[in-house]
């Protein structure tokens, strides 16, 4: 369980910071961005993580949560604001579960 709360912070955050970027004109940028950000957080952890898996997953994220995240990454950041009060999608929530489906001990 606390591998998992670790892994959904991360995926927090770089949500989070691939939202403030600016419109490369791709439309599957940002969630490449965050699942190489969110690959390279889970690794350096020293867990075995399927980056097919992980992109997969990141690229359900829908752009109206992805930009709600991005407005409220200094406040997650630093606390002052509970992730579950910001009226974020169930779908980015079912998300986060199915990222555990991607990593190995």
């Amino acid at each position: 369980m606390k591998k998992f709360i670790g892994i959904a912070a991360s995926l927090v955050a770089v949500v989070g910071l691939a939202a403030c970027g600016g419109d490369d004109g791709g439309g599957n940028g940002a969630a490449d961005k965050v699942a190489a950000s969110l690959i390279d957080s889970i690794e350096s952890d020293g867990v075995t993580v399927d980056a097919d898996c992980v992109k997969d997953v990141v690229a359900k994220i829908s752009a109206d949560d992805l930009a709600l995240l991005g407005d409220n990454l200094a406040a997650l950041e630093d606390s002052s604001v509970d992730i579950d009060s910001l009226g974020l999608s169930d779908d980015f929530f079912a998300v986060l579960t199915e990222i555990e489906t991607c990593v190995s001990e």
